[in-house]
């Protein structure tokens, strides 16, 4: 028998067959055609396969080449994706890529670990501590995944509401900005009394005005017919002591009239 092609992957091997006989010193030969040896093709041999990924490793296919060089299977992978760990606001994570495939009876796999970039934390709004005297306060600002806080003091501005006066204390209130992370923060007091203010003086001092003095009464103005103490009407008599009473009343009269105008 002689070979005249090996068998393959996929093909048998070639052989002929030569056959000699020799009569009265005379050699007689024959040989046959090429003859395919049914059965001996060997069947490809895969090696482990090339892996390639897409840009974002969303996807993958493994490439399988045989021993002989003779052949080529690109098969596309099934891809998972989990993050181990998540990533957090300080640290990176990792999502691990998995590629499979079922190829000839057998099951491969490869894997590729992304970085996850952190995120960085994302802070919502305050929550303010005022001291007791209401000259500071403390705004604690706390990560939204509860994995960071962050407190900053900053002193109060106090704001008059109203002044005081001789019998109300003065009302104040305090009010405080607070620049974090890029962004301004405002909070402030209700209205503070406060306490022990009150001046005890009027607001508006206004001099003593004397008294007016009473108007004394105006003595009836004299019309004729008609005085003051109707005098005039009393018959006093024609003697001496009546023209004397009469006398006297006029100098009443004239006084009374006199004061009475002042």
């Amino acid at each position: 028998m002689e070979e005249l092609t090996p068998a393959g992957c996929e093909n048998d091997q070639v052989v002929k067959y030569t056959s000699s006989v020799t009569y009265e010193n005379v050699t007689y030969t024959d040989v046959t055609d090429a003859i395919a040896v049914e059965g001996t093709a060997k069947g490809h041999t895969y090696g482990e396969p090339v892996w390639t990924w897409s840009k974002s490793y969303h996807g993958a296919t493994a490439t399988f080449t045989c021993e002989q060089g003779d052949d080529e299977q690109t098969v596309t992978a099934k891809v998972t994706e989990v993050p181990t760990p998540y990533a957090i606001c300080a640290e990176d994570g990792v999502m691990v890529h998995t590629a499979t495939v079922d190829f000839n009876g057998q099951t491969y796999t490869d894997a590729k670990n992304v970085p996850i970039p952190a995120t960085g934390h994302t802070y919502g709004a305050p929550t303010w501590s005022w001291s007791d005297d209401h000259r500071t306060v403390t705004a604690t600002f706390s990560c939204e995944k509860g994995d960071d806080t962050k407190a900053v003091t900053r002193r109060s501005t106090e704001v008059e509401v109203s002044p005081a006066t001789a019998t109300v204390d003065r009302v104040v209130k305090y009010t405080v900005t607070v620049e974090f992370d890029g962004k301004s923060y405002t909070t402030e007091t209700e209205n503070i009394t406060v306490p022990g203010t009150a001046t005890g003086e009027p607001d508006d001092p206004t001099p003593d005005t004397p008294d007016t003095p009473d108007t004394p009464d105006t003595p009836d103005t004299p019309s004729q017919g008609n005085n003051i103490c109707k005098w005039d009407n009393v018959d006093h008599g024609a003697s001496f002591w009546g023209r004397f009473v009469k006398f006297f009343h006029s100098i009443l009269y004239f006084f009374a009239h006199l004061f009475g105008k002042r």
